[in-house]
């Protein structure tokens, strides 16, 4: 009973994985088009479709509503191979367990590093805070900025705040951890937080259009900032945010309205098909334990095993079939 639940476990975070890395995959692919066509915002929201995917995994497939067989299906043809299943749960639960724990680890050192920096006046300008944000600044910030180059800091941070940016960072961060062994997520979660402060520096520029000469003197003004929060929002984001990339795209007029209703329905369109994609092409997954060493079925279905001289071989003691199934059985 142990190693049936297991596998399952086993087989849905690998499903969630699966999904997770393809629309990954999507994102990046669209993300530089989208940024062009529709803005940095509707960029931004594209990496809500990785976690949405991994969810949509876990639901009742296509193939399990309609009770297609098995696409993914262990079979035992001993006890040995049953008995390792029996032992392998354990070893491998502790692997992932112990892989997340160092990464949550790391990140707390992180966290205590920067509340250190921060308290010392060396960190900054940044939002800080999932539950309480407030902004903080580094020793000599106001003789550093001038007045107006303060307030587009402040408008800036005020974007994140708006936006709860530092809760996304969280989950961001949530995933991360439960995805520690995934080199792609830790990829998209870099990214993600590129697009972010894109988002914020086209909302900056939207509210005053006049201000894109002080707001990129600003950024190359704070550019030699210092730590970063994990779960923070700095303002220029030590050696992870290209700054190149942020000042082309001040020099990009912001979409108007029309422009991101359109990327906001592109994007909503796009979430119903990796839903609907998830849906029908993920394939059901079951687990056979057996002693039963008779022939394999190696020819197609529909052919009797007599009539094939070569149906019979040697048993082996352990085999994975995998079939996708694109729709129900006609």
């Amino acid at each position: 009973m142990t190693s049936d639940l297991f596998f399952l476990l086993a087989v849905s975070l690998l499903k969630a994985q699966v999904a997770a890395s393809a629309a990954v995959a999507l994102v990046f692919c669209i993300r530089g088009f989208a940024r062009r066509l529709v803005g940095a915002e509707i960029a931004y929201i594209l990496w809500a479709l990785a976690p949405l995917a991994a969810v949509a995994s876990l639901f009742p497939t296509c193939a399990d509503v309609f009770q297609m067989e098995p696409g993914f299906r262990v079979i035992f043809h001993d006890a040995a191979m049953e008995d390792f299943w029996q032992a392998a749960p354990p070893v491998i639960l502790t692997v992932w367990l112990s892989g997340a724990a160092m990464f949550i680890a790391v990140l707390t050192a992180s966290e205590q590093r920067f509340q250190g920096m921060a308290r010392r006046g060396e960190a900054g300008p940044a939002v800080v805070g999932v539950g309480w944000m407030r902004l903080v600044t580094p020793n000599g910030y106001e003789a550093q900025f001038t007045p107006e180059e303060r307030e587009l800091v402040r408008r800036h941070e005020r974007a994140h705040i708006l936006r709860d940016d530092p809760l996304a960072n969280l989950l961001i961060l949530a995933i991360q951890v439960m995805s520690w062994f995934n080199p792609l997520i830790h990829w998209a979660a870099g990214a993600a937080r590129i697009d972010q402060e894109l988002a914020c520096d086209e909302a900056v520029v939207r509210e005053g259009p006049s201000c894109r000469k002080a707001y990129a003197a600003t950024l190359l003004k704070a550019q030699l900032g210092g730590r970063v929060s994990p779960l923070g929002c700095a303002f220029t984001p030590w050696a992870r945010h290209p700054l190149e990339l942020r000042l082309e795209m001040l020099a990009r007029r912001p979409r108007r309205f029309a422009w991101r209703v359109v990327g906001g329905v592109a994007v909503s369109s796009m979430a119903l098909m990796v839903v609907g994609g998830v849906w029908l092409m993920e394939p059901p997954c079951a687990l056979a334990p057996s002693t039963n060493t008779e022939t394999l079925r190696l020819e197609p279905p529909g052919i009797a095993a007599s009539s094939n001289p070569v149906a019979r071989q040697t048993p082996r003691p352990f085999t994975i079939r995998i079939r996708f199934d694109l729709g129900p059985p006609l």
